[in-house]
């Protein structure tokens, strides 16, 4: 994609690339075609900038090629949410700065995955995704807990709690660097197992390769 003075546009069309605030309708309308009862919460939308801000409303500016764009949204269900974040490059393919940072962020996320396990807490798994973070040298921009219990509410019950088979959780760590103008934080959800977990929301774009794939697609 390619900036104008007013607008931006796609390099491959000649359509105007969507403001944020066409993407929190399209998700929203997704939902509902797809079975949802609408948004479990209100939609971040947030690209430069606005996707450091961990609860971005606002959602009223254009995209701009060279942006990562966070989108922190999900639908309910039967009075139950989800909660889900990706990050993606608004040009279609990350930067070499926007890939290390988002693998970093990636690498976290794997690692706080795998610390899920019955009897483990959630902060075992935010002490794996921290870890990861700290070694590549990026600890004070991890500004926030590593995820929470799912449910009925958006953040459903104590995240100390040791974990059970059933629950359903949160792992969403971040990199936030507004001196960069990028913000970066992958957020799946995971059922507790017997013998770990699984992952309910993993046929959503995640890898670097996958993500660029789907926006070429």
């Amino acid at each position: 994609m390619r900036p104008s003075a007013d607008t931006t546009r796609c390099s491959r069309c000649s359509a105007p690339a969507s403001a944020r605030a066409d993407v929190d309708r399209a998700l929203t309308q997704g939902y509902l075609a797809h079975g949802g009862s609408g948004v479990a919460y209100n939609s971040i939308v947030g690209s430069g900038l606005n996707g450091t801000v961990l609860h971005y409303m606002a959602n009223n500016a254009r995209l701009e090629a060279g942006d990562l764009l966070v989108i922190d949204s999900a639908a309910e269900h039967l009075g139950y949410t989800s909660d889900v974040t990706r990050t993606f490059p608004v040009s279609g393919k990350f930067t070499a700065d926007q890939r290390e940072v988002y693998e970093i962020v990636l690498r976290a996320q794997l690692a706080a995955i795998k610390a899920l396990r019955p009897g483990a807490r959630m902060l075992d798994a935010d002490a794996a995704a921290r870890t990861v973070i700290e070694k590549a040298g990026y600890g004070d921009a991890f500004i926030h807990g590593v995820g929470h219990p799912l449910g009925l509410q958006v953040h459903d019950v104590i995240p100390d709690h040791p974990l059970k088979p059933g629950m359903v959780v949160t792992i969403e760590p971040g990199i936030y660097l507004p001196e960069r103008k990028m913000g970066v934080r992958i957020e799946d959800d995971l059922l507790i197992t017997a013998r770990g977990s699984r992952n309910l929301t993993d046929a959503i774009p995640k890898t670097v390769a996958e993500v660029e794939a789907a926006l070429r697609g």
